[in-house]
């Protein structure tokens, strides 16, 4: 078979040709436009946990528990697990982004005003005066063992210049402002997909903080019932942003953490990492579903992987060792 010529546009260069059969590589990167919001999706984490709840040892990276207890959803879990990604004890639903999210409980009836929060200290403080524009995907969690039956609106962000750090499960300081800088003023009723939630503000104190949440009180939140279950809202949240630039872009993924000498990238049928030196990486590369389809020890400098046999879609490939991480993004298409 004559090869394909295909045109591939890739990031930081002018258009290019890669040569293949009916194969071809793209690179995808995340322009985040000054996002503010540190482990944005949720996916850096010391340890795959398979518990419920953030733990003073255990939470996505940055953020804390601000109101107890919080889960973090991640497709490391067995399958059908308590936190897994997409197939867990409150739902069935694909990360909007790599292969994790957060949930919450955000309303029930029978325990009334109760909510879980979590939270991160931004990157720098917000400039008093200064507009900023805030974003996150949400989701209504149905369908699981836990049987979620509620969606709700008033779903969003509240900036603090407060921390209240990991809260006893009796004691959540943190409580109910009815108000927030940005929320969803509709009920959220999208089970099947992602809804976006997104607004601007002017900040009017030096915020260090952002609390994602319900921050109302039942009386203020309106509810709709989604189907049979209990009268108890679960919420996912994912692809959170917060910037002073309107444009909020969180299209992809590229981490790369504490200036590392560590490099990854796609050429033709193979995936190439190198930088290693004399020390082994963790090499791990996931799928759209969440699920590891590679994991390996890389232990030369430069090591080439054919990936020619992995099925047409998105991944995610994560190389790693001790504070060193590079995440990137690349799409099969054949």
């Amino acid at each position: 078979m004559k090869p394909k010529a295909t045109k591939v546009k890739w990031p930081g260069t002018g258009l290019g040709f890669v040569m293949g059969c009916l194969f071809f590589v793209a690179v995808l990167r995340c322009e985040a436009q000054g996002n503010l919001v540190p482990n944005p999706s949720f996916e850096q984490v010391d340890t795959c946990f398979s518990g419920l709840g953030f733990t003073a040892d255990y939470h996505p990276e940055s953020w804390m528990a601000f109101s107890p207890t919080p889960d973090h959803h991640m497709g490391c879990q067995p399958d059908g697990w308590l936190t897994d990604v997409p197939y867990n004890i409150f739902t069935y639903q694909q990360a909007k982004d790599g292969m994790a999210y957060c949930g919450m409980w955000s309303f029930a009836r029978q325990f009334i005003n109760t909510r879980e929060m979590v939270g991160a200290r931004l990157i720098e403080p917000l400039v008093v005066g200064e507009t900023y524009y805030a974003s996150m995907f949400v989701n209504a969690a149905y369908g699981g063992s836990e049987e979620p039956g509620l969606a709700i609106d008033r779903f969003g962000m509240v900036f603090s210049v407060d921390s209240f750090g990991l809260n006893n499960a009796l004691d959540p300081t943190f409580g109910l402002r009815n108000y927030a800088q940005v929320y969803s003023q509709e009920v959220i009723l999208d089970t099947a997909d992602w809804t976006l939630v997104e607004g601007s503000f002017v900040a009017d104190s030096a915020y260090q903080f952002l609390v994602i949440g319900n921050h109302f009180s039942d009386a203020m939140t309106d509810t709709v019932r989604i189907g049979p279950g209990y009268p108890w809202a679960y919420v996912l949240v994912d692809q959170v942003c917060v910037s002073a630039s309107p444009e909020c872009s969180l299209v992809g993924v590229e981490v790369v953490l504490s200036d590392p000498t560590l490099a990854l990238w796609v050429e033709a049928e193979e995936l190439v990492v190198s930088g290693m030196g004399n020390q082994a990486c963790d090499l791990m590369i996931v799928d759209a579903h969440g699920s590891a389809v590679v994991r390996r020890l890389v232990p030369a400098d430069t090591e080439r992987l054919h990936i020619s046999g992995l099925a047409q879609g998105v991944y995610t490939a994560v190389l790693s060792r001790e504070d060193e991480r590079v995440i990137r993004k690349f799409v099969v298409v054949r």
